[in-house]
């Protein structure tokens, strides 16, 4: 019976002629593929078959920037993670600009530390630094994808050893467990 509730709801959803947006919403419409009209809250008019509607919640949003481990400049590892704080200011250039949005801009942001950490030596690599570097960097493109009130944060920051520095450091201590025991023979 439920089938039945959803045939006609797609039924009637076909032929409305408005669409309501909430306060907090953008949206554009595409008018036979080719027309952009960017609407704010409150009922607009639409054409069925003919328009299309892609809805934005604009609100305040924190997205995940994925673990990641560079190597830099003098072959140390650092591992990172953090989160980027951002407002949808304008639906039109992020429909317009970007493919899966949230995606592009965690690896943009991880391209520009990416960058940083590679190019930099291990005693500059702080924290505070690499933030305020993003930050410096991230703000022109995210303003012309669209995007306000950007701030990046590291979530997490370690200055590590990688497997090949602890093999590294074994194959130290076995040559100089070797060297022991012959010296002891």
């Amino acid at each position: 019976m439920e089938w039945l509730q959803t045939f006609f709801d797609r039924f009637a959803e076909a032929f409305r002629w408005f669409y309501i947006l909430q306060p907090w919403e953008q949206a554009i419409r595409v008018r036979a593929g080719r027309w952009i009209v960017k609407h704010e809250g409150g009922m607009h008019f639409k054409i069925p078959y003919i328009d299309y509607i892609f809805k934005q919640n604009c609100r305040l949003r924190i997205t995940d920037v994925p673990n990641q481990s560079v190597t830099t400049l003098d072959d140390h590892t650092i591992t990172f993670a953090g989160a980027l704080r951002y407002k949808v200011r304008d639906v039109v250039p992020l429909y317009t600009k970007l493919h899966m949005a949230e995606d592009t801009i965690n690896t943009y942001i991880q391209g520009i530390l990416t960058q940083k950490l590679a190019w930099s030596s291990y005693d500059d690599c702080e924290p505070e630094k690499l933030m305020s570097h993003v930050n410096h960097e991230m703000i022109g493109q995210l303003k012309e994808w669209g995007l306000a009130d950007c701030k990046f944060i590291l979530t997490d920051f370690a200055k590590v050893k990688t497997y090949r520095f602890i093999t590294g450091d074994l194959n130290k201590w076995r040559e100089n467990a070797l060297q022991t025991d012959e010296a002891e023979e």
